[in-house]
């Protein structure tokens, strides 16, 4: 008997030592294909903002933006006021932030970092709701846009 309950000891071990090496295999082959999934988005935004400064130069960040992403510019409620675009571009992990700051040139204007006030300037409480269930906005953008990107 002593034998027998030593042998299911061990067995048990090894089971959940197999289990466990394979939730991490699997931890490990998520995390690659979600790097991957993330380079091939950066690639195609890249892609993009060349192209746009190419065809025209003399663009600003949020032009670019309401070309690449139209659903995160909305109109404001006044013409003088323009458009608004989502304060996730100008937060300081914004990937897209990143490469339009990356490829100045013909007068196009460097966008530092803004909060989501100095970046809403005149928003609602939607707008405010939106910002307050949202904790982590620069994955939240770059989610929407790895959505377009991947089939």
């Amino acid at each position: 008997l002593g034998v027998s309950d030593s042998l299911r000891s061990r067995f048990k071990r090894l089971s959940s030592t197999s289990a466990e090496l394979a939730e991490e295999e699997e931890m490990v082959e998520h995390q690659r294909l979600k790097s991957e999934a993330y380079e091939a988005c950066l690639k195609a935004i890249r892609e993009h903002l060349e192209a746009f400064i190419a065809e025209t130069p003399e663009v600003s960040f949020e032009e670019w933006i309401e070309e690449l992403h139209p659903e995160n510019s909305k109109a404001r409620r006044t013409q003088k006021m323009g458009r608004s675009i989502d304060h996730r571009f100008y937060v300081e992990h914004s990937d897209h932030r990143r490469l339009w700051n990356d490829n100045l040139g013909h007068g196009r204007e460097y966008v530092p970092i803004r909060d989501y006030i100095t970046a809403n300037d005149h928003y609602d409480d939607t707008d405010k709701n939106s910002h307050n269930n949202n904790n982590n906005n620069n994955i939240t953008c770059m989610e929407d846009c790895l959505q377009s990107v991947l089939p």
